[in-house]
This record gives C-alpha cells, sequence and structure tokens, in this order.
C-alpha cells in the first residue's frame, strides 16, 4: 500500500506535532525584525517485533529549536532457534538532519528526514516479524513528522529547491506501507489560510511572493511500515520500506 505526496498531510496520533502559532513581531533595537523563528515540532520513532518479541523502541517528541533538528534512531531485534539461525527479524529506524537559519536577511531551511522498515520471517513452523512493532499503518510506524514556522513580517518571496519526497518497497510475500510528503501553509495573524503549496501541486521547486505580516508555516512527513510471516503452508518472507523528504526552503526579502 503507498501513499505518495497528497495535498493533506495525514498526520497520526504518533507522530502529531503541536504547533501553537501566534504572531508576535520581534523588536530589535526599537525596530521589528524582517523575519522571527514562531514555533516548531517534531515526533520521530522506530519500533520493531520479531516472533512476539519487541526491540527496544526509539521516540524522541517534542518542540524544535529555530537552528533545526538532528537525531538517528533505531530498533531491531531478531529471534533464533537452538541452533542460532535467525528464524524472524526486524529493523526500524529514523534519520533526521534538518537545519534552519534566520536573520533580517530571510530564512534558510534544510531539510532531510529518512525512515526505513525492514521485516523477515523465515519458512520455520510459525514466524512473523514487523517493523513498526505494531504493523497497522499508518497509524503506526517508523519515521518523523515535523514542522516549522516564522513569522514574515515584510514582503517576501519564498522558494523551494529540490523539496522531494521520495518512496520504495521491495515485497518478497510481505506487506510494506510509506509515505513522504509536505506542504507550505501562508497564513494571516489570525489563522486565515492564504496559500497552501505542496510537491504534487507545485513542483519540488517554484518561487512565490508571500505577503507582510504573515506567518509561513512548513510541515512534512516520512514514514514507513513493513511486516512479514511464514508458516508450514507459506514460505519465507520479506518486506523493506524507505521513505525521505529532502530540499531546501529560503524565505528572502522581495527586490
Amino acid at each position: 500500500m503507498r501513499l505518495h505526496l497528497g495535498r493533506r498531510l495525514p498526520f497520526m496520533p504518533t507522530l502529531t506535532v503541536p504547533l501553537a502559532i501566534v504572531l508576535v513581531p520581534c523588536s530589535v533595537f526599537g525596530q521589528v525584525s524582517n523575519y522571527v523563528f514562531n514555533s516548531g515540532g517534531v515526533s520521530s520513532s522506530a519500533t520493531s517485533m520479531s516472533n512476539g518479541t519487541y526491540g527496544t523502541g526509539y521516540l524522541v517528541s517534542g518542540s524544535v529549536s529555530s537552528s533545526g533538528f538532528t537525531d538517528n534512531g533505531e530498533s531491531k531485534i531478531d529471534t533464533k532457534d537452538s541452533s542460532g539461525n535467525i528464524i524472524s527479524a526486524a529493523k526500524g529506524t529514523s534519520q533526521n538532519s534538518t537545519k534552519a537559519f534566520t536573520s533580517a536577511l530571510g530564512v534558510t531551511l534544510d531539510i532531510s528526514s529518512v525512515a526505513s522498515s525492514f521485516a523477515d520471517a523465515e519458512n520455520y513452523y510459525y514466524t512473523y516479524a514487523s517493523s513498526a512493532g505494531i504493523y497497522k499503518p499508518p497509524t503506526w510506524h517508523d519515521g518523523t513528522g515535523m514542522s516549522m514556522a516564522w513569522n514574515v513580517n515584510i514582503a517576501s518571496t519564498l522558494t523551494a529547491t529540490s523539496l522531494h519526497g521520495a518512496t520504495s518497497e521491495v515485497l518478497n510475500g510481505g506487506t510494506a506501507f510509506e509515505d513522504a510528503s509536505w506542504t507550505i501553509t501562508v497564513m494571516t495573524a489570525s489563522g486565515s489560510i492564504l496559500a497552501i503549496y505542496d510537491e504534487l501541486t507545485n513542483g519540488s521547486s517554484f518561487s512565490v511572493r508571500i505577503p507582510a505580516n504573515t506567518i509561513v508555516w512548513i510541515q512534512w512527513q516520512a514514514i514507513t511500515d513493513a511486516k512479514a510471516s511464514s508458516n508450514l503452508f507459506v514460505s519465507s518472507q520479506s518486506a523493506s520500506a524507505s521513505a525521505s523528504v529532502t530540499g531546501t526552503v529560503a524565505i528572502t526579502p522581495s527586490p
């Protein structure tokens, strides 16, 4: 099953990113700054399960600073028979390297969020594995959801460069799910939406004008799941999935 680049991000409970957006100009030496970091959030997780035993889970959830967010999470586990042979295994990862810079000259956001899931079940009497540990996509998954927002106090130009969501899967009898998507929302101080941009509608690279005294809210997610099982009647199965969102966004004063 694949969901890819929808217009509205399907943020699920374990990836919900709380975001309180308030337009409050920032005074610097008696003047209002052109650009002010507003708020941001993240949920990054990975879990795994092999024959009913769960691997050590990974979860980071909370706010994001104005400089961005970096992590490298992993959860893996395998099950062996009495001879030491691996009969089932699972692994999930969530990796982020998002950097942001804000000054009077503009905003630069460099995004790299990557998720992966793997599950393998060998041809024994009954073996099964999944990552995320509970296979109920898309409400349980490996990967990340993030958001960042800025107050834009002068007329500006927003430029997205190679802002791309990519997914892939390899199935050998197993099942997988993956999603990689992003949206950029421009709204007024009162929360009225002026424009929404996404890759399906606008492509991965574009440039648009942004009015003064608005908020630019960027949100994205890269999530995956994989499951495999086998028994006397079903031979060995495996599944793997990957998803990523990468690219840059810049907000600069309009000429």
